[in-house]
């Protein structure tokens, strides 16, 4: 079984301004939990999937936020030294 993570920014019209992140990691099957006495070592597994998806998907998410910010610091910039020229 899988578990997916998204993450997406948007401005206040709900347009996508940075390219979604999707990550996805294995998590333990339904009959992986193996009962009461193990309930906590199972989830365990699955809440150390679920961090990892979710550190990674952040990662990469704010790494292609940084890069868009810088595309348009950078377009910004040369569009003001044009104007002042």
């Amino acid at each position: 079984m899988k578990m997916e993570i998204n993450v997406r920014f948007t401005d206040n019209e709900d347009n996508e301004v940075v390219k979604p992140v999707t990550v996805d990691v294995d998590v333990p099957d339904f009959d992986e939990f193996r009962g009461p006495n193990s309930f906590l070592e199972d989830f365990d597994v699955l809440e150390k999937a679920a961090l990892e998806a979710r550190n990674s998907a952040s990662k990469i998410a704010i790494e292609e936020y940084l890069a868009e910010l810088s595309k348009k610091k950078r377009m910004t910039e040369q569009a003001s030294k044009k104007s002042t020229k």
